[in-house]
């Protein structure tokens, strides 16, 4: 059993959704709280085949967020001066 003192939160859970012309096409979940079973990630794709992908164990956020930094270098350098987003830039990929 988890305990935690009045007025502190236990967990969170955020959810994403994205639309083409009002229709959803994709839907992201996130959910992290005390007590919660064994974490994993898990990509869900309907098409032919549908697919159903789990990560045990998940992938770790800091990991991930340190490998699109670096990867994301050379298309930064790259990129005109000014507020830029992911959008804005080309698809990032490892470059050596």
């Amino acid at each position: 059993m988890f305990v935690r003192e009045a007025g502190n939160v236990a967990g969170v859970r955020q959810i994403g959704r994205g639309f083409k012309d009002k229709e959803e096409l994709i839907t992201l979940e996130f959910e992290a709280y005390l007590g919660a079973p064994e974490s994993h990630d898990a990509v869900y794709l309907t098409g032919v085949p549908n697919m159903e992908v789990i990560i045990k164990g998940g992938t770790h956020g800091d990991i991930a967020t340190a490998a699109i930094v670096v990867n994301s270098a050379c298309r930064v350098i790259e990129a005109p001066a000014g507020l830029v987003t992911m959008k804005d830039l080309p698809i990032v990929t490892f470059n050596a």
